[in-house]
């Protein structure tokens, strides 16, 4: 009810602001900038005003630099994941936010399975798998130093805050990995919050 509505409202939003481009817009180019340039309050600044910036290096001295698909094998290399099938090959038409032929084509499979698939060329993909995070005792996960990013999104500060802690402002509640070749993309979509992605 309340919620759909509210939904196809900014659903209609973005499509009617699509439609404002001009036909095959331009790529925007991403502001990029070492880690050690900006500051906290200069963070804080672009993410309030959903300006997608880039930090070089920022996760460069974390335990997550050492990931390679050796050591994800080593750690998850037999835990089940969904794993997309379908050719990452983009539409002819850049204004579509789509793949040329099938959206998706998963099945159920093994992490090992996408690593095996990466080394021999092939264009198998793990997307938004959080489960493995989990495996050998939360091991993926303390790589990746939570705390650590809820300094970025402010969380380390709102939790004392009346308000912003009850609405859990800057709180991480998921940690997901992706596992795929090179030059795959992702179609358009949008978060429900702020996203941090680290590449490697």
């Amino acid at each position: 009810g309340f919620l759909l509505r509210g939904y196809q409202k900014y659903c209609g939003l973005i499509n009617r602001r699509f439609e404002q481009l001009p036909p095959q817009a331009q790529p925007i180019d991403v502001p990029a900038f070492p880690s050690d340039q900006l500051s906290r309050q200069d963070i804080a600044f672009l993410t309030k005003r959903r300006i997608p910036f880039v930090l070089r290096g920022a996760a460069k001295d974390s335990e997550m630099s050492k990931w390679d698909l050796d050591y994800l094998d080593q750690v998850a290399g037999d835990c089940k994941v969904p794993i997309n099938a379908a050719k990452d090959e983009p539409s002819p038409d850049p204004n579509l936010p789509t793949k040329s032929h099938n959206y998706y084509d998963f099945h159920m499979g093994k992490l090992r399975e996408v690593t095996d698939s990466i080394r021999a060329g092939g264009n198998l993909r793990l997307t938004v798998a959080e489960d493995i995070m989990h495996e050998q005792g939360d091991r993926l996960l303390k790589d990746v130093d939570v705390p650590y990013w809820e300094t970025m999104t402010g969380w380390d500060e709102n939790q004392f805050h009346w308000l912003r802690s009850k609405l859990f402002v800057g709180k991480v509640f998921s940690t997901l990995l992706l596992v795929q070749p090179q030059n795959s993309y992702s179609l358009w979509h949008t978060e429900p919050g702020d996203a941090f992605f680290a590449l490697s």
